[in-house]
């Protein structure tokens, strides 16, 4: 017979490496962000400095991995928030989904007449 063990923080954080976004995807999600708030806005909304910024956008420096994670969900909260739906986005970077997302005001099981 086999033991199943639980799955423990180190392979949470395995999965999650596997699935986190280039450097290149990063840049793209900077610009996006730019585009759609204001540079300070946006650095605000992250949580780093204007500096620290603009050495991201030109790849002076590389994002941290806590870094790398308040970008996407700076991202995702200001153009998909749809892939934040279920504690598996956040270990996929959003990117596997098990189960289709009903759009807003709508719920998956709607059998209203």
């Amino acid at each position: 017979m086999r033991v199943r063990r639980a799955l423990r923080f180190d392979d949470f954080r395995a999965v999650s490496r596997l699935f986190e976004p280039e450097v290149v995807g990063l840049r793209k999600l900077l610009t996006d962000l730019e585009e759609h708030w204001t540079e300070a806005s946006a650095c605000a909304l992250v949580g780093c400095s204007t500096l620290i910024w603009r050495d991201w956008k030109v790849g002076r420096f590389k994002p941290s991995g806590a870094a790398r994670r308040a970008i996407w969900c700076a991202w995702c909260f200001s153009f998909h928030p749809d892939r934040l739906h279920q504690w598996q986005d956040w270990i996929t970077w959003g990117r596997v989904r098990q189960r289709s997302v009903p759009p807003p005001g709508k719920f998956a099981e709607d059998y209203q007449i």
